[in-house]
């Protein structure tokens, strides 16, 4: 996770809200889908590698449970972002590294594949028009097609 201000190095408040929530991702409610956190502030010897030196960035590495790709995985940032959606006004949470980016890839895939079978479902429909020419013969072999898968 990279939590960032733009336009000035991050405010007292700011490391406060990232100390609380850094707090709840060690809860026992936490403990299925959080293996490790690393952050300043739980080891302040690591400071100096996860914050920048100028202020207006930190770093906070937390250990997944479950692997990526996973479903478990994809559950885990889903509620992490929505978590990171109540972070104050100016500061900006990001979701970095292999689970966000596969949990983004996976709802990805999942929305092209919608999309997709949309439009093979309607370029079928439009072949087998032109074949029958027309408006219900086209139907009969896909409602056979359909009735098969179920």
């Amino acid at each position: 996770m990279a939590f960032s201000r733009a336009d000035r190095p991050l405010t007292v408040a700011d490391d406060a809200w990232i100390a609380r929530w850094v707090t709840g991702l060690k809860t026992p409610a936490m403990r299925d889908q959080i293996t490790s956190v690393q952050s300043d502030t739980t080891d302040p010897l690591l400071a100096s590698e996860l914050r920048a030196r100028d202020g207006r960035a930190d770093l906070v590495v937390v250990g997944f449970a479950s692997s990526p790709f996973s479903t478990a995985n994809n559950a885990t940032v889903a509620l992490l972002r929505h978590q990171l959606a109540g972070a104050p006004a100016g500061l900006a949470p990001h979701l970095t590294g292999v689970a966000g980016l596969a949990a983004d890839q996976a709802t990805s895939l999942m929305s092209s594949f919608e999309r997709a079978a949309l439009i093979t479902v309607v370029l079928v429909l439009a072949i087998l028009f032109l074949v029958y020419r027309s408006a219900l013969a086209p139907l009969v072999p896909l409602v056979t097609i359909g009735a098969a898968y179920l």
